[in-house]
Order: structure tokens, then sequence, then C-alpha cells
């Protein structure tokens, strides 16, 4: 028994009796102290591999679209909207993880042509495992995918809608001063208005081949460009695209950022696409102008 060796003598023959006495007490308390403490243990593992978290955001939009198409017409509109995230990220062993999120996202205002996907949209949009390896990533699920700046290809909660899935493989690493990513995969829709045969096409599957790189041209400038081949199962011979987009990235101060992408298809019409935007941003909060 601890400190037993520092009692006087008639306390030691009080100890020892007790001891003899409640032997078998004691003996149950010592397993079910070390059982406690392999269960905390046992708690204390488990968390450290999953981990839960969440985000809200609040948006407020000013739409004005004066592009008019087969299936659109201009589109000049004001809406807030409300977007609320649970992300689960959890380790499977040093290189491996494991990854899920439920997105919700309510509009209030505007219409169903101003938004993209009618006034809420509630899906598991990302779920899958990645696996490092030195400086590359190979992530295999469903997942948010850009494509340089998003003008090619934007998937995930901030896309047109949630229900823009990709599922495939995202491979991403550096090369030399490049930092490099090639994609592999499947949209569940398509929402570039243009493509041949639109609108038939607009909520068919779509086969995703592609790749981007950036590098920085000083500290406060970069460039990038970004390649992908589409297809879709429509018609006798399929529907494909090829894509060409090129980007920029100018950090006038850490607080204010411009953006701009240029991209070419070769669909038939509607074949050209430029953005251009300034954003400002000041602790968790951002102003963009886009264009």
């Amino acid at each position: 028994m601890e400190h037993g060796d520092k009692a006087d003598d008639a306390n030691k023959v009080l100890i020892n009796k007790l001891s003899t006495e409640f032997s078998q007490e004691l003996s149950t308390l010592g397993v079910r102290v070390s059982t406690l403490e392999t269960q905390v243990k046992t708690l204390d593992d488990k968390s450290d591999k999953l981990a839960i978290t969440g985000d809200f955001r609040l948006r407020g939009l000013v739409l004005n679209d004066t592009i008019s198409g087969p299936s659109s017409s201009p589109v000049k509109k004001t809406y807030w909207q409300f977007r609320e995230r649970v992300n689960f990220n959890g380790k499977i062993d040093d290189e491996t993880t494991y990854f899920a999120r439920f997105t919700n996202r309510n509009t209030v205002g505007g219409t169903v042509t101003a938004i993209g996907n009618g006034n809420q949209d509630s899906s598991f949009d990302n779920y899958g495992i990645k696996l490092t390896n030195g400086s590359w990533k190979y992530t295999l699920g469903r997942q948010d995918v850009n494509l340089g700046q998003g003008l090619i290809l934007n998937t995930g909660s901030d896309a047109a809608g949630v229900d823009n899935k990709f599922d495939g493989l995202v491979t991403s690493g550096t090369i030399g001063d490049f930092k490099v990513s090639f994609i592999g995969g499947k949209t569940n829709k398509i929402t570039t208005e243009g493509a041949p045969n639109w609108p038939l096409t607009a909520n068919q599957p779509t086969e995703w081949y592609g790749f981007d790189a950036s590098t920085k041209l000083s500290s406060n400038l970069s460039a990038g460009i970004a390649f992908a081949h589409s297809k879709q199962d429509i018609g006798p011979s399929g529907t494909s695209l090829n894509y060409t987009a090129l980007n920029t990235t100018y950090n006038i101060s850490p607080n204010f950022i411009i953006n701009a992408e240029y991209d070419k298809s070769n669909a038939a019409t509607q074949n050209k696409a430029y953005v251009a935007s300034a954003t400002y941003k000041w602790d968790r909060d951002s102003f963009m102008v886009q264009h």
C-alpha cells in the first residue's frame, strides 16, 4: 500500500489487517482503475482519428446577367444566401485520411433562374479518402474541383448548385516551381451553356479529364493555365468538348486581390468566356466585385 512504510508500528499492524481483510476489494478496485484508464486512452485515440467541424456563411449578391441563350433570358436580381456546412475528417494512418461534408444552402430573394438551382440545396457533397506521399496528394471520392479559377469546371458548395457533384480522382503536387493538379472523373450535370445540344445535355452525366498548373512570377503575381476534355453520351457519337483557360492573380496587398481568367472551347457557339474580380478581405469577411 502506498506510503505504508511511513506509518508507526501500531498503524502498520492496522494497515496489514485492513489489507488482508479487504484484499479482494482492493484487487477488484485496481482492475477497475486499470480498465478505466484503458477506456480513457481508447477514447483519446478515437478522438484523434475523427474531427467534426462546421461553418456558416451569409452572403449578399447583386446579379446583373445580360447573357441570353436558348434556355435563358437576361436576369437582374438581388438576394441573400445562407450556407451551413458540417465537416467530418478522420485519420486512418499517418498517410491516409477520410473525409465527408454535408452542405445546406438557402436563398432568400431572387428566383430559380437567378440562383441556378432553386431556393434550397442540401447534399453530402464531399466524401472519400486522401493519400499523402511526400509533396503529392491523391484524393478519391466526391470532392470540390476547380480547374484554374473555375471557368472550365467548378463543383462543390460554391458551385452553381450543391447538386453539381464531381466523383473521381484528383492528384495534386509540385513540379519544380509549378503547382499542378490532374483530374479524372464524372459530374452529374453540366452547367456550361453553349455546349452542343444545350439544353438537352444540361442534366446529363459528363466525363472530365484535365489538369491545371500555376506558378509565381513575383512575390505578388501568379499565372496559370488549365485544360480539360469533357464527354457526354448524347447522340450517336456522343458530345465532346475541349477547354483551355489562362488565368492570373495579383495581390495588391494581403487584403486586396485581383483575379482574372479567359476560357475558350471548341463549341460551335458561345465558345469564349472571361471573368475578372476584385476582392477585399478583412478578418473573416470579404467584399467582391466580379464581371
